[in-house]
């Protein structure tokens, strides 16, 4: 039997969120050159990691989601589900009737359809 130790799964853990880390860095600048104020691969990695935790707090989990919501904060607003221009995305956010993915497809397509700069 395999066994595997708590600590070891840890480092897994932390291994697989650097590398998610380190390829959003990457997407981020590739798909927002522009729009990003910060330009240091440091504030870049404070910014992703603020978004998978309030992506988590979401019950966002899937990585195709939090890289969605990440995108949103660069579009956006880091604080876009509490900004005062985009403040009804919380509503949606947090409506866990729905799944991630269409929150976060309901989102975009309001954002589509409405005057709100992004």
């Amino acid at each position: 039997m395999l066994v595997i130790r708590s600590e070891t799964m840890e480092e897994l853990k932390e291994l697989t969120r650097n590398k998610f880390v380190n390829r959003m860095i990457h997407h981020l600048k590739h798909f927002f050159p522009n729009s990003l104020d910060v330009k240091s691969d440091r504030k870049l990695r404070d910014l992703i990691h603020e978004g998978i935790y309030k992506a988590n707090s979401y019950n966002m989990t899937r990585e195709c989601d939090v890289a969605r919501f990440i995108d949103l904060m660069v579009a956006i607003h880091p604080n876009f589900d509490f900004n005062p221009q985009t403040v009804w995305t919380h509503e949606i956010l947090k409506d866990l009737s729905l799944t991630a993915d269409n929150r976060l497809n309901k989102i975009i397509h309001q954002l589509r359809t409405s005057n709100v700069e992004a």
